[in-house]
């Protein structure tokens, strides 16, 4: 019964959807939403994700060591600095997967006779929550590509479906 609108997938392809989602979706736009989950589990972006953390991880320990030489201090700056640089790449890395599930989703949507329409009106509604009311969405848009982008990037893929009929 959370207040929170949001959606996320697990490794094992379990897909969970909010009580507050599933109030402000109609059927497109909740198809639209568990085709999106869907992308990110068939992408198997959970565990690319955690590889890439546990690789940036190493990365600020390596950095640590480099700095280490000069003192605790420089060691604890360097790990600190390594760990900096690795969320920030992890955030890109995400909004590409994001990116990917959007996709896959969409296309996903067309294959199984719902229309991908119901995508864009999604994130419509999305991004007036965040005018609104951003605690609604919790970290919802934290990792993710500005909704904007993706209203864009959808209509130009659905584009391209019919153009490809």
């Amino acid at each position: 019964q959370s207040r929170e609108i949001n959606g996320f997938s697990l490794p094992g392809g379990h897909v969970y959807i909010t009580t507050a989602l599933l109030r402000l979706a109609n059927e497109n736009e909740l198809a639209a939403v568990l085709a999106h989950e869907i992308g990110h589990i068939v992408a198997r972006h959970s565990l690319k994700t955690l590889q890439k953390s546990q690789e940036y991880d190493e990365i600020a320990k390596s950095i640590g060591e480099l700095t280490g030489v000069a003192g605790s201090t420089a060691r604890d700056i360097g790990v600190a600095l390594g760990q900096m640089l690795g969320s920030q790449l992890l955030t890109a890395h995400s909004r590409d997967e994001e990116r990917e599930a959007d996709f896959l989703g969409v296309r996903g949507m067309a294959r199984a006779g719902f229309d991908p329409q119901g995508m864009i009106t999604m994130f419509q509604k999305l991004e007036r929550i965040e005018q609104q009311d951003s605690s609604l969405l919790g970290t919802l848009f934290s990792d993710h590509p500005d909704a904007g982008e993706r209203i864009e990037n959808t209509r130009y893929e659905i584009a391209r479906m019919k153009r490809s009929r």
